[in-house]
């Protein structure tokens, strides 16, 4: 299946072929008054002038999408993902806080798990 979304597109799906125990880190999710995606990590995405360089290189990618919808999508297929590889007998635990329902009802303490 093919989604917008790099963690359901490739990475959910490499981790259910591989384990039977998914531990999740960082998918924090949309806040209800964030107007973008959602927010990014200062260390891990381009800067204002870098995003600005991409913006204009892929205008539409920007200006065509809807944000809230493209989110409203992404936690769908991620709880469908996450639902489709429980009935099969795969954990998925997330080990940080995250705004999407599906993994903030599935967070673990990191402290708590074995190796």
């Amino acid at each position: 299946m093919s989604t917008a979304n790099i963690m359901t597109l490739f990475m959910l799906p490499i981790a259910m072929s591989l384990t039977d125990d998914v531990r999740i880190v960082g998918a924090d999710g949309r806040e209800k008054n964030e107007s973008y995606f959602w927010e990014h990590s200062g260390t891990a995405q381009y800067d204002d002038e870098l995003m600005e360089t991409v913006a204009k290189t892929h205008p539409s990618f920007f200006r065509d999408r809807i944000y809230e919808d493209y989110y409203d999508q992404h936690v769908e297929t991620l709880t469908e993902m996450i639902e489709y590889g429980e009935r099969d007998g795969i954990q998925f635990r997330n080990l940080t806080h995250s705004y999407i329902p599906c993994l903030s009802e599935r967070r673990v303490d990191p402290t708590a798990l074995k190796t």
